[in-house]
């Protein structure tokens, strides 16, 4: 069945400036941290001093998405992150690690599990309905789609949220940079990332509404039969006129895409806008669901859009979004 994209939100590092996208001024950064929004325009400024930066930017977005469609309250709440609330579990390893015994805040580790935000959105719109949160790391996202296409079909009435959130911390990307520097083609790669992006679907179509008409994943399939799938969706689908890719610059993750070439069709690398962390094809979503509404520059006004990610090499995924 199609799924409808009722509305759309993201906290990036673009800060949703799509003239960004043709000037790429983030491209030679080491890491792209989001943009905080101001958020006593949608939460209270006395909660915010106990929430973590994740839990306000999580939440914030997802108020954001759901004020744009209108929705005070979802059918369900589904989350996707890959490594959940990193400055939480830092905080408290690193006081249990150097406590020598001592008593310790207990906030920390409460919020340091990977549901706290979905809990925490439900929490403020008091919405006691389906909530769940997926964390299979680099395909955390197209979990949660999953999951949301499985609801539609069999309520196509309902009106699901569902988000991706992964935060970027100074010891993790002290990290990463340490292992990359190991590698020697490492000057390619984008830098490290963060995002938080939500999304409104439902099975019925309404004013201004985007498709979601196509969403398959596949598992363990070599290049030869994705592209075979790819031909079969595109007699069913139609050609799309543009495709979005997680290109990274490491050598084993780009070969995956090398088949898109043979196509011939325009090809952008959104992690050049977002960088690099495990739900960064929510991004990608997200960048589709702009371009389609408000265009693209260089381009004769795209209508349909394939989105195709894949985590390690095993988990792949093929997404058709149009007007």
């Amino acid at each position: 069945m199609k799924i409808y994209i009722t509305s759309e939100s993201a906290i990036t590092a673009l800060n949703g400036d799509i003239s960004k996208w043709e000037t790429n001024p983030l491209e030679k950064e080491n890491v792209l941290s989001c943009i905080e929004p101001n958020y006593a325009e949608f939460l209270d400024p006395r909660a915010t001093r106990r929430m973590s930066r994740m839990m306000k930017m999580g939440m914030t977005a997802a108020l954001m998405c759901l004020q744009k469609s209108n929705v005070n309250i979802p059918d369900a709440i589904i989350t996707a992150t890959g490594l959940g609330c990193l400055a939480d579990t830092d905080a408290f390893l690193s006081k249990l690690s150097h406590g020598e015994g001592q008593v310790l805040n207990p906030t920390p580790f409460i919020q340091s599990t990977h549901n706290t935000v979905s809990g925490a959105i439900a929490l403020h719109l008091q919405c006691h309905n389906y909530n769940n949160t997926f964390t299979q790391r680099g395909f955390s996202f197209e979990s949660a789609l999953t999951e949301a296409s499985l609801l539609l079909n069999e309520y196509p009435n309902q009106n699901i949220l569902v988000g991706a959130l992964d935060e970027t911390i100074h010891r993790v990307n002290q990290i990463i940079q340490q292992l990359r520097d190991l590698k020697t083609s490492n000057h390619k790669m984008v830098p490290v990332g963060e995002g938080f992006s939500f999304f409104l679907l439902s099975g019925i179509p309404v004013a201004d509404a985007l498709t979601l008409s196509c969403f398959k994943t596949f598992y363990n399939t070599p290049a030869e039969q994705l592209h075979a799938a790819y031909s079969e969706i595109v007699s069913q689908e139609a050609i799309p006129d543009l495709i979005l890719l997680g290109t990274n610059g490491n050598e084993k993750n780009d070969r995956q895409y090398d088949w898109i070439s043979s196509l011939k069709i325009p090809v952008l690398n959104y992690k050049k806008y977002c960088g690099e962390y495990p739900t960064a094809p929510a991004f990608a979503h997200w960048m589709a669901c702009n371009i389609l509404r408000k265009g693209h520059s260089g381009m004769n006004n795209p209508k349909k859009i394939l989105i195709y990610n894949h985590s390690e090499g095993r988990n792949h995924s093929f997404t058709f979004i149009e007007k």
